[in-house]
């Protein structure tokens, strides 16, 4: 079993954690002008998520298949307060490429139509190819209450900094400011981190104790 954390969206304002809702960074300006304001990705109707494993940052992210997690995170803001949540998971049942929905006239299939990169094709074809979708099957959930993504969580899962090491979590900057927690949760996790498997399965317990307010089931 293999994970990956992948942070999505932008900061988003809620007025308690029951009432959080994902904002959508918005989409390139040529969508925009077709009436499409926001790239909805990932999509929680038939889960799917799609990006490009070849942009450097995107490495990990590149290694996911059939089997494997995704887990989302994004900043919220709780009552003027910046806190970073694990807001969904995605058990992938199916990795395929843009070119290959394409040549095979998949793109209004119901399986991929809602995916905001799908769309970007049905709007302007071939205009977006370089993606990769995958698509989340039984087990996937999008959370009612996300889960707090802070120096508890990260030291229970083991998590280690981008180099390898362990977090230095009394880190000054060059003007010897202290870094916040959420900074440096950012500053580690900005790119998509790798999971071993028994922090894939911590995630996986500490998800599984939360409320859904979407999720997938056998049979779907």
């Amino acid at each position: 079993m293999r994970g990956v954390l992948v942070n999505v969206g932008d900061p988003s304002l809620c007025d308690c954690l029951e009432s959080w809702a994902l904002r959508w960074i918005r989409e390139e300006p040529r969508y925009r002008a077709l009436g499409i304001g926001f790239h909805r990705d990932p999509e929680f109707e038939t889960f799917t998520y799609g990006d490009y494993p070849w942009k450097p940052a995107k490495v990990n992210l590149g290694k996911v298949a059939a089997g494997d997690w995704i887990f989302f995170n994004e900043t919220l803001i709780v009552r003027g307060e910046k806190l970073r949540f694990v807001i969904a998971a995605f058990h992938i049942e199916e990795r395929v490429g843009g070119s290959e929905l394409i040549e095979s006239g998949l793109l209004e299939d119901r399986r991929y139509v809602n995916n905001a990169h799908v769309r970007r094709n049905l709007l302007i074809p071939g205009s977006d190819v370089r993606f990769v979708l995958w698509r989340g099957g039984a087990g996937s959930k999008l959370l009612s209450v996300p889960l707090l993504m802070d120096r508890r969580l990260i030291e229970q899962l083991g998590l280690l900094g981008q180099r390898g090491q362990p977090w230095d979590w009394e880190q000054h900057n060059r003007h010897g400011h202290k870094f916040t927690e959420l900074q440096l949760i950012g500053f580690h996790t900005r790119a998509t981190r790798a999971l071993r498997d028994e922090q894939t399965d911590c995630l996986l317990d500490r998800l599984a104790r939360l409320p859904a307010r979407a999720e997938l089931g056998d049979e779907e």
